[in-house]
């Protein structure tokens, strides 16, 4: 590795109050609302990607709420207030997005949600209809919405028994909204450092004023040390109960205009599958819970089996009769526990090392919250100046 000379020794590789590491969706939210309450801390935000393009930037785009059948799922395996305070920090993190960022700068389009159901998951949809109005009540002093769920009237293909919409839900860019949050970080004075690989925690070395941090790229100082790499998280600390969790997508060529009766965002099969329009293109992706165990993976690379039964699904149920040929697939990570727990596991390893990962495919929504608490977990730990 080549040398670092005096000038960027004191430029780049100065000691940091705060090394974020992971920029993606919640280190860059991080690394922003530290910065806004410290200004003059200096901070670097750490990606193993030159672009920090983890799970964040390989995502379907879809900022969730929270399907109803997933709802429904949940309050069946977790406490109930567990489950609706997880909707509330949902509810509010999508808010934040559009407090702090334009419309624009995101491609944000606010058109709901909505979840389908083929003819043989009538079962369901009757289960999660009766519930309704009973969640409505619930969510009203949340969401201020007086049906946060309704039964759609009419449905956007042939293929479906019935629907229920979400309010609540929108889509955006993932790329560009990664690069907003970037570019707010950078102008307010937080370091770059992409293209920096990471060492395991059990190589990192405390010091006295904080830590050394090994990387791909040399040694980081800093007094102050947090961890967002999600699904990744069990590389830096191999004892947390964290999962990598993969999620393949598809995306189509441009489509016929009356192929397009979809818009918003849309889910199925318990939230495991999703798909959305994209222009005049066709997204779909996920599947990953008929091939748990292959997906429990951090590989990003896209697999036959699950590549082959998006595209029958998407030729079969969404596009009955279309033609429609493929653009691109991709894959990324997310991060659940051994048994499927979503909750995001915060951390404090070491005096002065923290962290948030596990986000359980709710990163666009939650980022911003797990942000806000992990800022105010660190609250009264001034680095000395």
């Amino acid at each position: 590795m080549e040398s670092l000379n005096f000038w960027e020794q004191q430029s780049f590789r100065a000691p940091f109050d705060v090394l974020v590491v992971g920029a993606g969706f919640v280190g860059s939210w991080t690394a922003f609302k530290l910065k806004q309450a410290h200004p003059l801390w200096r901070i670097g935000l750490l990606d193993a990607h030159a672009f920090a393009g983890g799970a964040s930037t390989r995502n379907a785009g879809f900022a969730c709420f929270g399907s109803p059948t997933e709802v429904l799922d949940d309050l069946q395996h977790e406490p109930e207030s567990q489950v609706w305070d997880r909707l509330a920090a949902r509810w509010r993190g999508l808010q934040q997005w559009k407090t702090h960022f334009h419309p624009d700068e995101l491609d944000w389009e606010p058109l709901g949600g909505h979840e389908l159901f083929l003819p043989g998951e009538k079962q369901s949809f009757e289960a999660v209809s009766d519930r309704l109005a009973e969640w409505n009540r619930i969510l009203h002093p949340i969401t201020g919405e007086v049906e946060t769920y309704r039964r759609m009237e009419a449905l956007p293909g042939p293929s479906w028994h019935g629907g229920i919409r979400t309010a609540t839900e929108a889509q955006l860019h993932p790329g560009k909204a990664l690069n907003a949050l970037h570019q707010r970080n950078w102008s307010l004075g937080v370091h770059p450092l992409l293209g920096h690989a990471i060492a395991p925690f059990s190589q990192w070395v405390q010091t006295v004023s904080g830590w050394d941090v090994p990387t791909s790229q040399g040694v980081l100082s800093a007094q102050q040390v947090v961890v967002c790499t999600n699904g990744r998280g069990a590389e830096v600390f191999p004892d947390i109960p964290v999962v990598p969790a993969r999620g393949q997508v598809l995306l189509t060529q441009p489509l016929p205009s009356h192929a397009l009766g979809y818009r918003g965002s849309y889910h199925a099969d318990a939230g495991y599958l999703y798909f959305r329009t994209v222009g005049d293109r066709m997204l779909v992706g996920g599947g990953r819970n008929r091939f748990r165990s292959q997906e429990q993976t951090a590989s990003r690379e896209s697999t036959a089996e699950v590549m082959d039964f998006l595209r029958t699904y998407l030729s079969d149920c969404i596009l009955p009769g279309v033609a429609w040929e493929e653009d691109s697939h991709w894959a990324g990570t997310m991060g659940f526990g051994p048994r499927n727990e979503k909750e995001t596991l915060y951390l404090q390893p070491a005096p002065g090392v923290w962290g948030a990962v596990r986000l359980g495919g709710m990163g666009v929504a939650l980022a911003p919250e797990v942000a806000d608490r992990l800022v105010d977990r660190m609250n009264g730990v001034t680095p000395a100046k």
